[in-house]
């Protein structure tokens, strides 16, 4: 069973935190089914980073959450251990987590997952990580689906400042026996179908206003293509002005991630109701760079376990342009001894290559996509991806990481494995 110290700290959380967390949030439970009164697997959709302290806020037992713990900072941690969590690698597989979900489920412990495995970045429902149904089967518990609806649009991962609207909370329960007799397969379709919510999609938030004093800080987080001039990188955000740092466009954002161009100087080019249409507009855009993309022309030979090894089989500056580039990037590798230095300078995309150009001489690195794996983002600080047998971490110093997670995906769709 949990330690003392644990329940402690979940009780107290309720009592103080919680309170709070659903007020200022404007959370509305609902309970189709009660809560079980024996342990069981909580699972949730995943927008929020608060999800887990505003769930478990309306439930009655201490909840054993997997948690991404990966970039926290060193007191965040020690909180997290002191409610239960317990760490999982972040978009990778981590048998040591699996491991320990199970062996806790078996010592009767209440567990929580969210298997999404993290959050959305423009509200659509990332889909549920494999095997989920196999786990549940192994676990043996009954099930407490936690379906939330409004949580993205109450704080959205790229944005600087919560907004304050209607976040509600719906609770179906599977039984023990449902979960058992049910195939793993069928099981997650049951999971994934009750837990897909889409803020921006759903009919009845469309008359709740999200408010909050500065609807667009952050938005470069999120936004990286110009719609008007084309310019990459250019779209900065603050107080309700969305603007294009090349061509000035600019375009008036409010709580609910509705868009109007700004008169008098109405943009040209593509014209958005919301959000939504931009980021379909940069997935458009990507999936057509690299349809057209030429390859940078490197033979699988000249891919090394080290991709500094590899960097003589790059072209220099002259060659077909880049899906995409980031500018100012810093890139490290993780070691047994710590982190390494790699360089700063340019990262780049092709349709065969991830290229990484140091402001130095002589400090290129060259990746092969089909082999960059577990592309992440940690809490807008810094990316990661996994490499041969080492893991690197990407720092953008304020530039955009979502289009590097996009394009990847983007690449998968196209047969290159990422």
């Amino acid at each position: 069973m949990a330690e003392w110290y644990q329940d402690a700290a979940w009780s107290m959380l309720r009592r103080i935190r919680g309170r709070d967390l659903l007020t200022r949030y404007n959370v509305v439970p609902r309970f189709l089914d009660p809560e079980p009164r024996e342990p069981y697997v909580l699972l949730g959709n995943h927008a929020h980073r608060r999800d887990p302290w505003v769930i478990g806020s309306l439930l009655t037992r201490t909840i054993r959450y997997m948690a991404n713990l990966e970039g926290t900072n060193p007191a965040l941690a020690v909180f997290a251990g002191l409610v239960g969590a317990y760490g999982k690698r972040k978009g990778a597989p981590d048998y040591a987590a699996l491991k320990r979900t199970l062996d806790l489920g078996r010592a009767g412990e209440t567990l929580g997952i969210f298997p999404e495995g993290d959050r959305t970045w423009d509200g659509r429902p990332l889909p549920i990580r494999p095997g989920l149904g196999k786990l549940l089967r192994a676990l043996g518990l009954p099930v407490l689906l936690a379906r939330q609806e409004g949580s993205y649009l109450t704080g959205p991962r790229w944005a600087e400042s919560e907004r304050r609207g209607r976040w509600t909370v719906e609770f179906r329960a599977l039984p023990r026996d449902a979960v058992l007799d049910e195939a793993p397969e069928a099981l997650e379709r049951t999971i994934r179908d009750y837990l897909s919510a889409d803020d921006l999609e759903n009919p009845s938030l469309r008359e709740v206003r999200f408010e909050c004093p500065a609807p667009a800080a952050g938005i470069g987080r999120l936004l990286w293509l110009c719609p008007s001039c084309g310019g990459e990188d250019s779209v900065e955000g603050a107080g309700f002005r969305i603007r294009c740092r090349v061509c000035g466009a600019s375009w008036i954002v409010d709580g609910n991630q509705r868009l109007e161009p700004e008169s008098p100087a109405e943009p040209t080019g593509a014209a958005f109701s919301g959000l939504r249409d931009w980021t379909d507009y940069q997935r458009g855009e990507l999936a057509r760079r690299i349809s057209e993309a030429a390859p940078l022309g490197i033979p699988s030979a000249g891919f090394g376990p080290d991709p500094g090894s590899s960097a003589s089989s790059v072209p220099g500056t002259e060659g077909p342009r880049p899906i995409l580039l980031s500018r100012g990037v810093e890139l490290r590798r993780r070691t047994d001894r710590g982190e390494e230095l790699l360089g700063r300078g340019d990262l780049q995309l092709f349709r065969d290559a991830l290229v990484f150009r140091s402001s130095k001489v002589g400090g290129a690195a060259v990746f092969d996509p089909a082999r960059v794996l577990y592309f992440v983002d940690h809490f807008n600080v810094y990316s990661e991806f996994s490499y041969g047998r080492f893991r690197y971490k990407l720092y953008f110093r304020g530039g955009n990481a979502y289009k590097w997670i996009e394009a990847l995906e983007a690449l998968r769709g196209t047969g290159v494995p990422t």
